[in-house]
């Protein structure tokens, strides 16, 4: 299914653990299948310089405060908005797992946080606004309970547990992008559904103009020149 015009801008978000990175790379597989170009990104991309210091944060060997870290994963973010709208301005579908819904929900979930979650938000103004979010339904009681998890610093289970009521109110906020799936679901019957989300959104904004996150709430976007 070859598309003209730009590519979509697809978002996977939820806790630790929810598949993710699985349904990612099955879309990825899927959409080159149908004829369109696409690539699978993933924040915090740990192949720069920041992102590898990212990375030993998330494997505990370097401490960072609350405020500094959301800067940091933030600056991340940022870092990749040219080279993203380029890529969706030349006809390549976008897949990133995690965004800065993610970053935003972990941050406002931490012990001792005393950012709102206006604050939050405000850093990651000016990045691509998501043409969909999908967000990946699990309850970080059952995720916690799925080989690998607790691997990195933020997966302990109240964390867990405080991110998802984040991201839960995160997609009250974002209803007109949000898309809520039962991760609990068989991988094949997960993708099924993802697809056919996914196929619509690649129709439908093919041709619509790219928009950045504005000035929050985060409903508010202005266009990408």
């Amino acid at each position: 299914m070859s598309i003209s015009g730009r590519g979509a801008l697809v978002v996977l978000e939820g806790c630790d653990r929810a598949g993710k990175s699985t349904q990612g790379r099955l879309l990825l597989e899927r959409i080159r299948e149908s004829g369109g170009e696409c690539e699978l990104l993933a924040f915090p991309d740990r192949t720069t310089d920041l992102g590898r210091f990212i990375d030993r944060y998330l494997k505990g060997e370097v401490e960072m405060e609350p405020k500094e870290a959301h800067l940091v994963f933030a600056a991340n973010r940022q870092a990749v908005v040219e080279k993203m709208k380029k890529k969706l301005q030349s006809g390549s579908h976008l897949i990133v797992d995690r965004y800065a819904y993610s970053g935003i929900a972990y941050t406002l979930a931490k012990k001792g946080c005393n950012m709102g979650i206006q604050w939050a938000k405000l850093h990651d103004v000016g990045i691509l606004r998501p043409d969909c979010v999908i967000f990946f339904d699990l309850s970080p009681s059952e995720a916690a309970a799925r080989c690998g998890f607790g691997g990195e610093r933020l997966e302990a289970l109240e964390l867990q547990e405080r991110v998802y009521e984040v991201m839960k109110q995160l997609g009250e906020e974002n209803k007109d992008i949000w898309k809520a799936v039962d991760a609990s679901l068989t991988v094949s019957t997960l993708a099924d559904k993802i697809w056919s989300l996914v196929e619509s959104v690649m129709k439908s904004t093919s041709h619509l103009p790219l928009h950045l996150i504005d000035t929050v709430p985060s409903c508010c976007s202005q266009s990408s020149n």
